[in-house]
């Protein structure tokens, strides 16, 4: 048997003096993007330095160089990704792997009972009236659709007569299918969307558990972790938003991620493919999000150490499997692209995060809502102070390997939520088309919270090194646990919402087109055009009211021709595009304005009274529109 080959462990000077270099380089980037550069002049000659891009490709082109001469003598020592089983507690129970696992399962559920409370008591209620009847809508026309018309499941019914209206945001078809079963079993279309949105804090914290224990081999690390990335302010601060709630893929993708590094197994790729699918066809921001996040840490494994062989074929498979999944999905936008465009510039960056942002706390937060520091939507950023500190003990050198590929991620994330206040949003913006699709960079900070967790479960790992034999293992992981939760609490209120629409719509023909007042009086009040959607999951005719991330031209122009309603040529656009019938819902008008725009109809030769309803103990009337 030939002898193993021991690598040479002395390092060149001039590779310390590299490092040394890379490091401030990278620094140095930083620091230029955060102040706008320097440019001074000194014995008449210009010294500028503007371009923090252009310093970290230097770092990088210095790193390579640095890897290719000095290959045979790493700095960095190796940290093993796969479970090591070291810890006292995990080691007492792994003979009872289903208690284990019941345990794991049970301890998500029973957490995210608690923290959301008393949304789970309240399965009929939600924090706004926007966002999660937009999402109820979304999932209920997804288990509605799948089943009767597949081939045509983005001709949503609203925007009428728009086409493909559910690729105006995010489709969410993953949680419209984990819904589905619920809705097909009678449940009711608010309680199946709080039931999956209450599963994914549970599934976030499972995956991050099974992940960070082999990543780390703590189970007590693990759990600390999942607690943290579970139960991350960010979610709160989004609790509106059911799309940004779907981040269980993220540690279930990265657990695949590193297998097939290990391993190369063919399987393991697919399986890495198959997790960014899933994470695309829950949020497309996640998704896109997910794969540059796994840059860096492919990128500084590879530099630090060789992949297992077979490793970049079974990636480039789960890529492949990866877009055949996604890409009938991805055509409906693709479709849509001439219709939406590109966002633009100003609106990325007022969504574009600042330094600051990240000491600002969410106005749900019980310990730290007072620390809002800013109004700006989408930017309460604040991680907590006890998680941040566990990290950065995490972050403690020695460094490894992974340690060293994660801060690197944690870095580029952090970056990239900055968007174009940071250094490389810009340019992926130019030169990756989905990136153009994009309003909000800030919200890749859920990658810097996950970042966040898996650092701090490492300096729990360090910290239970040091603590008595004599103290169960269990202790210190559970204190730690309960501290973040005292952190995270949030304070939830919410609003409840009808169980049954009014009882009008049976009446109307399925093939009905319909419009429903009050109308927004403009866009940024659109939200009102989500309680009528809510209403279409009971019914689903054609609506031609919406609400999504985009508002076609076409509802825009109508809404501007709806300010005189019911005058002469408002009522002509209701009949150029075919509509059968006007809604008036009195419940969500005053009642001076209800009677008079009822007064006005009532006498329009063009319109008949079908029935007055009473709906919130207020009348309503729905008429029918005559046609030319």
């Amino acid at each position: 048997m030939r002898p193993v080959r021991k690598p040479n462990r002395e390092v060149p000077i001039w590779a310390r003096v590299l490092d040394v270099v890379i490091f401030l380089l990278f620094i140095a980037a930083i620091v230029v993007t955060a102040t706008g550069g320097y440019r001074k002049v000194v014995l008449g000659a210009r010294f500028t330095i503007t371009s923090g891009l252009r310093l970290l490709v230097w770092a990088a082109i210095l790193a390579a160089l640095r890897h290719w001469r000095v290959r045979r003598h790493p700095v960095l020592r190796n940290l093993r990704p796969e479970a090591v089983d070291s810890d006292q507690w995990f080691g007492e129970i792994t003979g009872q792997r289903a208690w284990h696992a019941m345990a794991v399962v049970g301890g998500a559920v029973l957490l995210t009972i608690a923290m959301t409370w008393p949304q789970s008591a309240r399965l009929h209620s939600v924090p706004d009236i926007g966002d999660p009847l937009l999402s109820t809508w979304r999932i209920a026309w997804i288990a509605y659709q799948v089943v009767r018309d597949p081939i045509h499941l983005f001709e949503a019914n609203i925007f009428y007569p728009e086409h493909r209206a559910l690729a105006l945001s995010d489709a969410t078809i993953f949680p419209g299918l984990m819904g589905a079963p619920l809705l097909w079993t009678g449940v009711p279309p608010v309680a199946a969307y709080n039931i999956v949105l209450l599963s994914t804090f549970a599934l976030s914290m499972i995956f991050t558990f099974l992940f960070v224990r082999r990543l780390v081999g703590h189970t007590g690390a693990a759990m600390v972790a999942a607690v943290i990335f579970g139960f991350y302010p960010f979610r709160f601060e989004h609790y509106s938003h059911f799309e940004l709630q779907m981040s269980f893929w993220i540690p279930l993708a990265l657990w695949a991620f590193h297998r097939t590094l290990e391993r190369g197994a063919l399987r393991d790729g697919v399986a890495t493919g198959l997790a960014i699918a899933g994470q695309t066809l829950s949020s497309m921001y996640y998704g896109l999000f997910l794969v540059t996040y796994l840059v860096p840490i492919a990128a500084v494994l590879w530099l630090t150490g060789r992949p297992a062989t077979g490793a970049v074929r079974a990636l480039a498979v789960g890529a492949l499997v990866a877009t055949m999944v996604v890409a009938p999905v991805a055509l409906p936008y693709l479709q849509n692209r001439a219709l939406v465009g590109e966002r633009q510039l100003g609106e990325i960056d007022f969504y574009s995060a600042t330094p600051s942002d990240y000491v600002a706390a969410h106005p749900r937060s019980a310990t730290w809502g007072w620390m809002q520091l800013t109004n700006n939507p989408e930017r309460h950023l604040f991680p907590g102070v006890f998680p941040v500190i566990l990290a950065i003990v995490g972050l403690c050198w020695p460094f490894s390997r992974l340690r060293l590929a994660y801060a690197s991620a944690l870095a580029l994330a952090f970056d990239l939520s900055l968007g174009l206040h940071g250094i490389l949003y810009a340019w992926l913006y130019a030169y990756v088309l989905p990136y153009r699709g994009l309003r909000v960079p800030a919200r890749i900070s859920i990658l810097v919270g996950f970042t966040v967790a898996v650092f701090a479960a490492w300096a729990v790992r360090r910290i239970a090194a040091h603590i008595p034999a004599r103290v169960p293992a269990a202790i210190v992981p559970a204190v730690l646990s309960v501290i973040v939760l005292l952190e995270y609490r949030p304070s939830l209120e919410l609003e409840p919402i009808w169980k049954t629409p009014p009882a009008i719509y049976n009446r109307l023909e399925p093939s009905a087109v319909i419009v429903e007042f009050p109308l927004p009086t403009k866009e940024t009040l659109a939200w009102f055009d989500t309680r009528y959607m809510y209403f279409s999951a009971f019914h689903w005719r054609r609506l031609v009211n919406g609400n999504s991330g985009f508002f076609p031209p076409s509802y825009l122009r109508f809404l501007r021709e709806m300010q005189s309603f019911p005058s002469v040529d408002s009522v002509a656009a209701l009949q150029a595009i075919n509509v059968d019938y006007v809604i008036v819902h009195g419940a969500f008008m005053e009642s001076d304005a209800y009677s008079a725009l009822r007064a006005r109809l009532d006498v329009r030769p063009d319109v008949s009274v079908v029935q007055r309803f009473t709906f919130e103990k207020r009348e309503g009337t729905v008429y029918r529109l005559v046609r030319h």
